[in-house]
C-alpha cells in the first residue's frame, strides 16, 4: 500500500471562518495557526466529541488530497466513506486487457500463504485474455469474476479533515494492517495531531 502526494488546503480560510459565529477575528497567518486559534479549534473539537459534530464543522473546510495505491479488499471498506469525498481511479480492466503479459505478483497486496492462489489467478487471467473464442465483453466479465481482491488499484482521493478524523477514529483498532498504515500516514498532515487525532502537546 502506498499513499503519495498527500496535501492539505484552505487551512487559513477554515480557521478564519471558525471565528465568524461570534464575529471574532483570526490571528493566524497563512497556514500557520496561532496559539489562540488552535486553542479555540481544540475546544470546538472536544465539544464535538461530547455533544455535536457541528461544533467542529470548520474541519469540513480543510481539504485533503492524496494518491492511494491499495488492494481492492481495502478499497471496499474505504468506499463506505462517501460524504464530501471524490475519487478518480485507474481502470483495472484497461490494465488487465491491454497489458496482461506484464501482470505479476507486484500488482497484488498479499501475505505469503496467498501467493500460490494469486499465481493461479494470474495464469487464469492470461488464458482468458488469449482465448479468441471470447468477445471483449465476455473477457471483461470473466476477468472481473475471478480477479482477486488483492489486486492493487491507484485512486486520487479528496476529502476533508472531518472525514479523515472520522476514518482514523473508527479504524483505530481494525485488524487490517492497511488501516494502521493509513492512520500513521495521516499524521503527516499539518496540525493532524490536534485537528484529526485530538491530541495536545505532551500526549
Amino acid at each position: 500500500m502506498k499513499i503519495e502526494n498527500l496535501e492539505a488546503f484552505n487551512i487559513e480560510g477554515a480557521i478564519r471562518g471558525m471565528r465568524f459565529p461570534k464575529k471574532g477575528i483570526s490571528t493566524s497567518t497563512g497556514d500557520i495557526i496561532s496559539e489562540k486559534d488552535l486553542d479555540l479549534a481544540m475546544r470546538l473539537w472536544d465539544a464535538s466529541e461530547k455533544d455535536n459534530l457541528a461544533h467542529s464543522k470548520f474541519l469540513r473546510q480543510i481539504f485533503v488530497s492524496m494518491d492511494i495505491t491499495a488492494p481492492l479488499y481495502w478499497w471496499s471498506e474505504m468506499d463506505t466513506y462517501t460524504i464530501g469525498v471524490t475519487k478518480n481511479s485507474e481502470s483495472t480492466m484497461h490494465t488487465l486487457l491491454s497489458d496482461v503479459e506484464s501482470i505479476s505478483l507486484s500488482n497484488f497486496e498479499y501475505d505469503f500463504p496467498a501467493e500460490s492462489y494469486i499465481i493461479y489467478s494470474i495464469e487464469a487471467i492470461k488464458r482468458i485474455k488469449s482465448d479468441n473464442r471470447l468477445s471483449q465483453i465476455a473477457k471483461k466479465r470473466a476477468i472481473k469474476q475471478i480477479l482477486p481482491s488483492a489486486w492493487k488499484q491507484r485512486r486520487h482521493w479528496t476529502g476533508s479533515y472531518e472525514m479523515v478524523r472520522n476514518i482514523c477514529k473508527q479504524r483505530e483498532f481494525h485488524p487490517l494492517i492497511e488501516w494502521d498504515f493509513f492512520r500513521k500516514r495521516m499524521r503527516a498532515l499539518p496540525y493532524s495531531k490536534q485537528l484529526i487525532f485530538g491530541e495536545r502537546d505532551g500526549e
